[in-house]
């Protein structure tokens, strides 16, 4: 017997849509067995609420291109469910993670974007940024792709080469 596979919406807001596959009958996200095994999960706790909490910035920012890749075509018909429960669901799963963690990945999100904005501004590719500070490729590429959690040296080297702040700081 075929299992159906659906795409449950799990949360969705103005600028992105969270997706979750389900291959079984009882309508069990595989979004929801990650957050079942991992939630209370002592040793991965930090990590389970960064993931929470991207998610969420991802939700309230928007989707960048470079967060995702393009799929292929489908083979088979994918059947999709709005499932409001789940969003009430995930809604209470962010208001768990602690403050310091949701704003560890908000000011991460924003420095990632203004780095991709000033390489735009200034015709500048990952490869060229990359070549400035003497670093590989594949290392940019992480940054610009992720969250980082960049240290104060790493965030000047990289205003250094892009020729402006990152960050401004008050006075």
């Amino acid at each position: 017997m075929k299992k159906k596979t659906t795409l449950d919406i799990i949360s969705e807001s103005e600028r992105a849509t969270l997706y979750s596959i389900s291959f079984e009958k009882d309508g069990t996200t595989e979004f929801e067995k990650f957050v079942a095994e991992f939630e209370m999960n002592a040793k991965y706790n930090s990590d389970y609420q960064r993931i929470i909490a991207a998610l969420q910035v991802i939700l309230d920012r928007g989707a960048l291109e470079r967060f995702f890749r393009p799929e292929g075509k489908r083979y088979r018909p994918y059947y999709f469910r709005d499932m409001n429960n789940k969003q009430e669901w995930f809604k209470s799963k962010v208001e768990k993670v602690s403050p310091d963690i949701m704003a560890e990945m908000q000011m991460s999100a924003g420095i990632i974007a203004r780095i991709d904005k000033i390489l735009k501004e200034k015709h500048m590719s990952q490869r060229d940024l990359a070549r400035k500070m003497g670093k590989n490729e594949a290392v940019v590429s992480r940054w610009i792709t992720g969250f980082p959690n960049f240290t104060l040296r790493t965030l000047s080297q990289i205003s250094v080469a892009l020729g402006e702040p990152l960050i401004r700081l008050a006075e």
